[in-house]
């Protein structure tokens, strides 16, 4: 016999509606559950925007935390604990995620990196609350997670660190149960105290050399269920002034950019080669910009990065080129403007040209006010013409022309701008005229008497 054979029809249509309701609601069964506690995010901590992070010294006795944009899990950055002395501790705290339970948590991770020691990788440590549910919200000490205990510690790279499933131990001496000697699992301290939770204290990345050696260590990339943190230097500057690959004649260079705001001052540096190893100039500014006079003429690059008052230094700008003036021969450059529409197309045409010409009369209209000057030779030398480049400045009188020569392969070009502007317009404004001139005038149609 089979389920539902002994009920009357009554019955059996109500456990059909009743299934055909379920089926319909199963799709909005997402849209009717319970919100999450706290909405997925992805934060970039920096001495720019700390997102809640603050720095702490729990012992007092020296350290800091900077943050370095030379070693990264992710990114550029990552937060580094400095603990030069001995029985040093620095965190790095966030007050979020109170009267969170440690049931609600399925991800709990972080990265390290240790430059010597075994032991000195940073701890993620919960302050708790062994009952989020009781009236008593105060903290009672933390949970502590210390990646020696699990498993090797390797100075020199990037270590994952799975805390979510690894092992545990409460900080408060009186916890024999899941102490520093004999740590547990998450689940089994939520099986001990099923509604333990963060307390208002929330969560911190701790390094501590408590009677060991000095010990540098880094931390990034940690992750609280979807939220992750990712902690990065202080901000690069973005370059002003001059652009990349300008052209100025004046020996007078005054490089600017725009301030980072937890900047205090800023490094600004300048080289001879764009691999930047050949350093020209090399200053610390407080201010914004950076001015040399009698630059000699040639090709240098620039770029600047800033420093917060805790000495954090940022990452270094785009690396932008210059170009001081060192004039060659006239006629074998490349020429520039700043106008736009016809006169713009024109100068980008002949820029093309490598030798001297003749710009007619005709086409004053698009070429004044401008005058072409000797060429600006980037590479120092006067055959490299495909980095050549000849000055366009307004004057108030009208007219170019420069010694005339019979044009080359890339001479012809010029005149391929004549043919573009003028002889294909005038071609077909002729022909469209042409076509109306011959067209033969309208006989009128007659009708004979036999058509009336």
């Amino acid at each position: 016999m089979r389920l539902g054979d002994n009920l009357s029809p009554k019955s059996r249509r109500i456990a059909a509606s009743i299934t055909l309701l379920a089926l319909m609601i199963q799709p909005f069964y997402g849209f009717i559950q319970s919100p999450t506690a706290y909405a997925a995010s992805s934060s970039v901590v920096s001495p720019d925007a700390m997102h809640g992070w603050q720095v702490g010294d729990p012992t007092g006795n020296g350290g800091s935390v900077n943050f370095a944009n030379s070693i990264a899990s992710a990114g550029l950055g990552s937060a580094q604990f400095s603990l030069p002395g001995i029985n040093q501790t620095q965190s790095l705290q966030l007050s979020t995620y109170g009267s969170t339970k440690l049931a609600d948590l399925s991800t709990l991770a972080y990265d390290t990196y240790v430059y010597t020691g075994t032991t000195a990788a940073p701890s993620l440590r919960l302050a708790i609350d062994k009952d989020v549910t009781d009236s008593d919200t105060s903290s009672q000490g933390y949970l502590v997670y210390s990646p020696y205990q699990n498993g090797s510690v390797v100075a020199g790279q990037w270590q994952h660190q799975n805390a979510r499933d690894g092992l545990w131990w409460f900080s408060d001496a009186s916890n024999l149960t899941c102490s520093q000697l004999s740590p547990c699992s998450l689940n089994a301290i939520i099986t001990l105290y099923p509604h333990i939770g963060i307390s208002s204290g929330g969560i911190d990345l701790t390094s501590s050399n408590s009677g060991g050696e000095p010990s540098t260590s880094n931390v990034d990339t940690l992750m609280v269920n979807d939220d992750s943190f990712n902690f990065e230097a202080i901000s690069a500057p973005q370059l002003i002034s001059p652009t990349a690959t300008s052209i100025q004649s004046d020996p007078t260079l005054v490089s600017k950019w725009q301030a980072v705001p937890t900047a205090s001052k800023y490094i600004y540096e300048s080289y001879n080669d764009e691999a930047a190893t050949q350093l020209r100039v090399h200053e610390v500014a407080t201010d914004t910009q950076k001015s040399e006079t009698n630059v000699a003429d040639g090709t240098s690059w620039w770029r600047v990065k800033a420093i917060d008052q805790q000495g954090n230094e940022g990452g270094w700008s785009d690396l932008w080129k210059v170009i001081i003036g060192k004039r060659v021969a006239a006629g074998s450059g490349i020429v520039s403007g700043n106008d736009s529409g016809q006169t713009q197309e024109l100068l980008t045409q002949m820029a093309r040209l490598n030798e001297p010409f003749t710009v007619p009369s005709s086409l004053d209209t698009f070429i004044a006010p401008h005058v072409l000057n000797n060429a600006i030779d980037t590479a120092g030398d006067s055959s490299s013409v495909q980095q050549a480049h000849v000055a366009v400045n307004p004057v108030a009188d009208h007219g170019v022309s420069t010694a005339a020569a019979v044009p080359t392969e890339n001479g012809w070009k010029f005149f391929g701008v004549l043919w573009y502007w003028w002889i294909v317009p005038v071609l077909i404004t002729g022909f469209i005229l042409a076509r109306i001139a011959n067209r033969p005038a309208r006989r009128p149609f007659l009708y004979s008497s036999d058509q009336v």
